[in-house]
């Protein structure tokens, strides 16, 4: 087996779990734990998503090389761009930020 791919499947697994654990923080009430979440996941992870089609120079040479799978790879990389926005939105939204006020007392 390949030690890259190795090593990427375990850098991963390391993130997911950290993520996990700020997350079930963040669903205690914890506070800090949105924030780590928004820069570490939702930063990153917006970041790591766009740099891919900012490489393929434009939709139209990409549409024309693409094939099934690497459409499908695009449209999910689209569908959890919409999702990490959605989860911006709502983790900040009212009736959020009055989950976390009542949770600090």
């Amino acid at each position: 087996m390949d030690t890259g791919v190795v090593l990427g499947v375990g850098i991963r697994l390391v993130i997911f779990a950290a993520a996990v654990y700020v997350a079930s923080q963040m669903r205690l009430g914890r506070n800090w734990a949105r924030f780590v979440l928004t820069v570490g996941l939702r930063a990153i992870g917006m970041l790591s998503i766009v740099v891919g089609p900012i490489s393929w120079h434009s939709v139209g040479e990409f549409l024309a090389d693409a094939g099934l799978m690497s459409s499908f790879f695009a449209l999910s990389r689209v569908v959890h761009l919409i999702a990490l926005l959605t989860e911006l939105v709502f983790m900040f939204w009212p009736a959020a930020n009055d989950y976390f006020r009542t949770a600090a007392r």
